[in-house]
């Protein structure tokens, strides 16, 4: 019998919970005991998961990529623009050492620093010099090295070993960060951030982006209509300002309109929008400057979902990692008709896998168990679960074996 893990749903005033963003970051905890149900035979054990919009990505141990979902812009990389409910194999047999989905692209990285990206290119978001989709990887233009990059809504940025940021892509709201924009709001190759600042972790976001410094400090630049940028202020920022309030944080994500992050003493907070909870009750018409998230568990990991601003259905969710490995989320809902769960505002996610890494879409949510496999849940009207239907899940399903 197939075993499902539901995701509860959390029923508050204006909102339901539950799916984030694209990073993948690892949670401390014991691994003592069973992190979640046995894999199918043939399920690849993962180092890395990321979600798009309507797709999903993954890298093995070994570093091969695999993608699947949606991929009428290119976004699968498997070279064609067909379809994928299977994890299918990336074109060109790089071996990756990180990857990241945005809205309908995705870049990753390969071991000596090479960024390549492939997918939707109508802003210059794949950086190869043109605007001009591309079905394939193909290598990111100016001979950089990095040690990070960051897929976005429609820009991308990395971050070379000694810290300096570089963005590419749509610039129309200032999110390229080179003191932009001017008459042409794209640049379709790396520009660099204009700062001083060196970076310890960049990330490309809705319109806007953000870097995290040694100290903790975060500077962020783009979009800031709903104070997302955490300066105090809903003006634009068209190169990198200081989020306000003198916390120092560990790490930091980027939602929909919004920001939360990982302070170095434990506490979560979050800015920007607040249309549907994702900032807890502390800032119910939202918050330009960091608020603590009320209530919230302490968590050892924080990721904020976008897309709902492009995707009508869509709702902005986060979702937190506990030491544990547990998961909960907070904010709107998934779709997939989630079950009703606990009347609490942080909603526990799949009781029975601990995880290291959660990677929300727009409307569905991934993780990455404690033990390297992938489960995926909510929206799969485009493949993007990954269990070779079209299917929603109101619970999170192993992620296949791949085709072929």
């Amino acid at each position: 019998m197939e075993q499902r893990y539901p995701l509860r749903r959390t029923i508050r005033t204006a909102s339901v919970v539950a799916l984030m963003a694209v990073a993948t970051l690892s949670c401390s905890g014991s691994n003592d005991g069973p992190t979640g149900p046995a894999p199918p035979p043939d399920a690849l054990r993962l180092s890395a998961l990321t979600a798009g919009y309507f797709h999903t990505c993954g890298l093995t141990v070994g570093g091969s990529a695999y993608c699947w979902g949606s991929n009428s812009l290119g976004a699968v990389g498997d070279g064609t623009r067909t379809t994928r409910k299977l994890p299918t194999a990336v074109a060109g047999g790089l071996m990756f050492a990180a990857i990241d989905a945005g809205a309908g692209h995705t870049c990753a990285l390969t071991h000596r620093g090479t960024a390549y990206c492939w997918g939707w290119n109508d802003e210059g978001q794949v950086g190869d010099d043109s605007f001009t989709p591309r079905d394939a990887p193909v290598p990111v233009a100016g001979g950089l090295t990095f040690a990070a990059v960051s897929a976005g809504h429609a820009h991308s940025c990395g971050l070379t070993n000694d810290g300096v940021a570089y963005c590419w892509g749509d610039d129309f709201r200032g999110q390229l960060g080179d003191g932009g924009p001017g008459p042409e709001t794209r640049s379709p190759v790396p520009v660099r951030v204009a700062t001083d600042q060196l970076f310890t972790a960049v990330i490309a976001g809705y319109y806007q982006s953000c870097g995290l410094v040694a100290s903790g400090e975060v500077h962020c630049w783009g979009q800031n209509d709903s104070g997302q940028n955490g300066d105090g202020t809903t003006s634009d920022r068209h190169v990198p300002t200081r989020v306000v309030g003198n916390h120092a944080f560990a790490m930091i994500s980027l939602g929909d309109r919004f920001v939360c992050g990982v302070s170095t003493g434990g506490e979560t907070y979050c800015w920007g929008s607040n249309r549907t909870g994702e900032l807890g009750g502390a800032a119910p018409t939202g918050s330009s400057v960091p608020v603590p998230l009320e209530g919230a568990p302490t968590f050892a990991s924080v990721f904020c979902a976008v897309g709902a601003s492009t995707v009508s259905a869509a709702e902005a969710y986060a979702c937190g990692l506990k030491g544990d490995g547990k998961a909960v989320c907070w904010g709107g809902a998934i779709r997939g008709g989630l079950p009703d769960g606990a009347d609490t505002d942080f909603a526990p996610v799949a009781e029975g896998i601990r995880f290291k890494a959660l990677a929300p879409g727009s409307e569905h949510i991934c993780g990455l168990s404690l033990d390297g496999f992938g489960y995926c849940g909510g929206a799969n009207y485009g493949g993007q679960v990954g269990d070779g239907t079209s299917e929603d899940r109101s619970t999170l399903v192993p992620v296949l074996g791949p085709t072929g």
